[in-house]
């Protein structure tokens, strides 16, 4: 965090990640987060003139990995005919 004389700013809700950077985390193409960033799975701001400059908020990330999770405790083994 730091302070101006007028406000104190908290910079942990402005922790914004590239497309790279994105990518990188979730271990996938730049290619697949800028596709669901164009089809709204997962939000992005523009930044800039012309708005050319993508980022991802930290928290909007983090959400998109805990919609896209799968839980593994709840997965039946197909080999199980107990169910």
């Amino acid at each position: 965090m730091f302070e101006t004389p007028e406000r104190k700013v908290r910079t942990a809700n402005l922790d914004l990640f590239t497309i790279a950077e994105c990518a990188a985390i979730l271990n996938v193409s730049r290619k697949l987060v800028s596709a669901w960033i164009h089809h709204g799975e997962l939000p992005a701001i523009k930044l800039g003139s012309g708005q050319r400059l993508v980022r991802v908020r930290k928290t909007d990330l983090e959400a998109f990995i805990e919609r896209n999770r799968i839980a593994i405790a709840d997965a039946h083994d197909p080999a199980d005919a107990s169910y």
